[in-house]
């Protein structure tokens, strides 16, 4: 008598709907035109166990891997349902050099930003790149038509050395100038926040420490109650916010 055999049933998932996920948690610097960095990285979601690669490798159960050179490197993990993500990274050298910049204001919703590094040591010529995660590398230290944010830049040295700063472009809001007179007149007023109710912002101190919330609530019209705000002054205060709130 024959006996009957049965296929198990395999459930296929779709990944475009899986949680997977990878981040960085550790870099290593490599030193100069050395391989002896080190990245970290760790999985969540989709389902374990996971296997990890670099740059399209071989693939890994370990989340460390050694040996790196510095540069811009593809982190991969492969769960148990065949489902990848990656992520890009990149990663410097040991203080080869540093580097110094400067920026100028965007202009508030303008692109009119710029930033310039210099590097101090190091063996030129030097390349430049305005940001992580691409290979856009340029012979000069100037980047024009920026708009207000943080910017990563990263230098190469022809030793392969690569040094990473980050620089904010501000976008020139000034808190005397733009922003007091807004508060004064329309803010802290009698019945408002005066130091008839909280906070007080006749102290700037108060008003920097709610700048997020004041930016908030003027994008969303709900201040100043009765007396709104001109489509060019809340602009300046969500600007002025997103400087970091400095009194210049």
């Amino acid at each position: 008598m024959l006996g009957s055999c049965s296929e198990e049933t395999v459930e296929k998932v779709d990944c475009t709907k899986s949680d997977l996920a990878i981040g960085i948690t550790k870099t290593k610097y490599a030193d100069c035109g050395l391989s002896n960095g080190e990245i970290t990285v760790e999985a969540a979601g989709g389902k374990a166990p996971y296997r990890y690669s670099i740059d399209g490798g071989n693939l890994q159960s370990s989340a460390i891997f050694v040996d790196v050179v510095g540069g811009l490197h593809v982190m991969a993990v492969l769960d148990a349902n065949n489902c990848t993500v990656s992520v890009n990274t990149f990663m410097g050298n040991k203080e080869p050099f540093a580097v110094n910049s400067t920026a100028t204001p965007s202009g508030c919703g303008d692109d009119k930003g710029t930033i310039t590094v210099t590097p101090l040591g190091g063996k030129p010529p030097y390349k430049y790149q305005l940001g992580e995660n691409n290979d856009n590398y340029q012979l000069t230290n100037t980047w024009q038509g920026l708009k207000s944010g943080r910017y990563s830049i990263w230098v190469d040295d022809s030793n392969n050395c690569f040094f990473g700063i980050f620089v904010t472009v501000p976008s020139g809001i000034s808190y005397s100038a733009s922003i007091a007179p807004i508060i004064e007149t329309k803010c802290a007023i009698s019945t408002c926040h005066n130091g008839s109710q909280v906070p007080d912002f006749r102290a700037f101190a108060t008003v920097k420490a709610n700048a997020d919330k004041i930016k908030s609530k003027v994008l969303d019209l709900t201040m100043p109650p009765g007396n709104p705000l001109s489509f060019e002054e809340i602009q300046a205060i969500s600007c002025w916010a997103d400087d970091g709130a400095p009194n210049n």
